[in-house]
């Protein structure tokens, strides 16, 4: 019942683990990768605008962060998943809008209710929600 969610745990803690030891995440330690944070300082003349960058370790509230990233996309993704599946599978006359890209977004007037219009609009958009996850996950 609660499947989702350990995975979700147990994946943070092995990622956390992995960037406390080696900073850097399971699939880039394999590969010998290590992550890094670049810092800005700015000169303190105001007559001088130059920057300069260091590359510094992570923080421990950068590791953190990065590992919950790392978990919680996957869990977020499969959560929204099901949850537009059950909203498609409520929907009179549903339509797939992942084959007919053709078919105009839903209009909030021509529903008499605004939980049913704004239902029609996430499932309208959903596979644009979709493929900027997935895109994340190239970055």
């Amino acid at each position: 019942h609660y499947k989702p969610e350990i995975v979700a745990l147990v994946w943070y803690v092995a990622e956390r683990e992995s960037l406390r030891r080696s900073q850097a995440c399971l699939s880039e330690s394999m590969y010998g990768g290590h992550r890094v944070k670049m810092t800005h300082h700015h000169d303190d003349d105001p007559n001088r605008s130059v920057t300069t960058r260091k590359l510094e370790p992570l923080q421990t509230t950068d590791l953190t962060r990065m590992a919950l990233l790392k978990a919680m996309v996957p869990y977020l993704h499969q959560k929204l998943e099901r949850l537009v599946q059950r909203i498609r599978n409520s929907l009179p006359h549903a339509t797939d809008t992942d084959d007919d890209s053709s078919t105009p977004p839903p209009s909030l007037y021509h529903h008499p209710s605004l939980v049913l219009a704004s239902k029609r609009w996430l499932v309208f958009l959903y596979p644009f929600l979709r493929a900027s996850v997935q895109g994340m996950n190239l970055i």
